[in-house]
């Protein structure tokens, strides 16, 4: 969470020129909305580094051409594409009054460089692509994850016993002006000012708190249907135990119907 005059930082993590469309655009709107700053960030994808090193491992040319795949020339593939992805990124994002960075980072850099004011954020394909190649994603376990949803509904945070998780969860839907879904997979931290504030919500109809039982399975037929289809931010406390596996599915489902 951003200290008192500190601007947040929304990290966003990408790793493709289709994921420069309208989504960059969302991204933008939401970093201006937080009056933050937006970095972005291209993960390098170090398991086609690794592979090429494996003597049957091959690259084909567009024209259908196979040759060996040494882990130079994957690592000056992986360049170009940064190179290109910067420049299209800074091009998207000139004069649009946010400040923008473009870094390229492995994944083990990228997690040293996150400070506790960012926002890491991911869009479900890169999310997936992460978590296939090392097993997590590359996040503090003091920071939350938040995958960016498919519509422009809720924020949907599953919380667990983090008081600053909740702070940010309620600070972010503020400045969103957005209606604020809480899976509460634990009891929520005692806190009367939060309480009070969670309270005021509820009764206002801009927050709404799902407890126990009913968030396991993830996924009662109701929930599926707001991940899916109506989320337009999904927020996950490191201490909320949930499989993040479980959130991507349903959003890859809803990408494929």
């Amino acid at each position: 969470m951003a200290r008192e005059g500190e601007r947040p930082r929304v990290v966003f993590v990408f790793g493709s020129r289709e994921e420069l469309g309208a989504r960059v655009e969302r991204v933008i709107a939401f970093a201006g909305r937080l009056d933050g700053e937006l970095l972005a960030a291209f993960v390098e994808d170090t398991a086609v580094v690794w592979s090429a090193a494996l003597p049957f491992t091959r690259a084909v040319s567009p024209s259908g051409g196979v040759r060996p795949l040494e882990p130079e020339l994957a690592r000056r593939a992986l360049r170009l594409q940064a190179r290109e992805l910067r420049a299209r990124f800074l091009e998207r994002t000139a004069g649009n009054g946010t400040m923008c960075r473009f870094v390229e980072l492995t994944a083990h850099r990228f997690e040293l460089a996150l400070e506790r004011r960012d926002i890491p954020l991911f869009t479900p394909e890169q999310a997936r692509a992460l978590i296939e190649i090392t097993g997590r994603l590359p996040v503090p376990d003091e920071l939350p994850t938040a995958i960016l949803g498919r519509g422009g509904g809720p924020i949907v945070a599953f919380c667990g016993r983090s008081r600053e998780f909740l702070e940010r969860a309620l600070w972010l839907a503020g400045r969103e002006g957005c209606p604020l879904l809480l899976v509460a997979t634990a009891a929520l931290p005692t806190d009367p000012k939060l309480e009070r504030q969670i309270g005021e919500g509820v009764e206002a109809g801009r927050i709404r708190v799902i407890r126990g039982e009913r968030t396991q399975p993830l996924l009662n037929s109701e929930l599926s249907g707001i991940i899916q289809k109506e989320a337009r931010l999904l927020l996950v406390d490191p201490t909320a135990g949930v499989e993040l596996d479980r959130i991507l599915d349903l959003l890859a489902q809803a990408h494929s119907d």
